[in-house]
């Protein structure tokens, strides 16, 4: 072989590892944006689901407590028509049902975080080693 078909051969091997190499790295990067585009249509999906769930949820919740005091409105009524025919004074009717939020913002208002008060770890080892049984006793 001439030393100029040396050259043309390693000019051809040389472009044929470029092109393989540039069509592989295109290849990766349009895989890479495809995951990225299939990511963000999944991720969407499931903002989307949580969204309806806690639609679905608070909705759900807002029938059960409507229900409920439905339910105790009849059995109050029920109650002050039994009472009223054995003349007995009907008892003071109960505070109104609370929604589950309404509820949880009343208890945090009502109940001011307290700290434990601290504890002698010691003295407390101490208790509990002068209840126990000593082996220089014989009862253990």
């Amino acid at each position: 072989m001439t030393a100029d078909e040396n050259k043309r051969i390693s000019s051809l091997t040389t472009g044929a590892i470029k092109t393989t190499t540039d069509s592989a790295i295109k290849a990766m990067i349009a895989a890479v944006e495809a995951a990225e585009e299939k990511t963000a249509e999944m991720r969407a999906a499931v903002e989307e689901y949580v969204k309806e769930f806690e639609g679905v949820t608070d909705t759900l919740a807002n029938h059960v407590a409507a229900h409920v005091a439905s339910c105790q409105a009849a059995i109050d009524s029920f109650q002050a028509h039994h009472l009223k025919i054995l003349n007995v004074e009907a008892a003071p009717l109960p505070e109104p049902i609370l929604t589950v939020k309404e509820e949880a913002e009343q208890t945090r208002a009502e109940a001011p975080r307290t700290l434990p008060r601290p504890v002698d770890l010691d003295s407390e080892l101490g208790k509990l080693r002068a209840l126990t049984p000593a082996v220089a006793d014989g009862r253990r």
